[in-house]
């Protein structure tokens, strides 16, 4: 029946996209639970450099580069580092440290540059 594949192909068409609608909005909301509590100048930075631009391949994405061990040059210069020394460190390396030798208990910083 001709009328009858019309009718089918239709309907596919709906089905699909409604598939598709619900696959995004199932993808978005595991994306947004994944990213709680991250910067989002950060998390915007990495999704934009994923393959495909749904939320599903950003969700791929940020597992794959949470994997990584390594900074880009481009990610250790572009912050401000925060850091201090153990007291097992020694008298030496917390003499140095604010965090030890002052009552304020803050963190030494480090930025680097590149060449």
């Amino acid at each position: 029946d001709k009328e009858l594949a019309t009718v089918l192909s239709i309907v596919s068409k709906a089905l699909y996209m409604l598939g598709n609608t619900f696959d995004e909005a199932m993808w978005k909301f595991r994306c947004h639970r994944l990213w709680k509590g991250k910067d989002d100048t950060i998390v915007h930075e990495m999704c934009s450099n994923a393959p495909r631009n749904t939320h599903r391949g950003m969700y791929l994405h940020t597992l794959r580069d949470s994997r990584r061990t390594c900074l880009t040059e481009g990610e250790l210069c572009k912050y401000r580092w925060a850091f201090r020394f153990k007291e097992s460190a020694g008298q030496f390396w917390t003499a140095m440290d604010p965090y030890w030798s002052s009552n304020r208990r803050t963190s030494m910083q480090r930025c680097f540059r590149s060449k």
